[in-house]
């Protein structure tokens, strides 16, 4: 899995539905690369999403 599959995604969702339901958005991920890269994150704030990242090993 790459970041740009998962920026593509987005991509693709956000012109498919309602972009303003994105609008303060949760996006819960883990600490994967592709979810944590700048690119990622750029994209979602874009969206106007919220990223959260659980703790690490709990």
């Amino acid at each position: 899995m790459t970041t740009e599959l998962f920026v593509e995604s987005l991509g693709i969702v956000s012109t498919t539905r309602n972009r303003s339901k994105f609008n303060s958005a949760i996006f819960h991920s883990d600490h994967g690369s592709q979810y944590s890269s700048r690119e990622f994150r750029a994209t979602q704030k874009a969206l106007g999403m919220t990223q959260f990242m659980g703790a690490v090993g709990r």
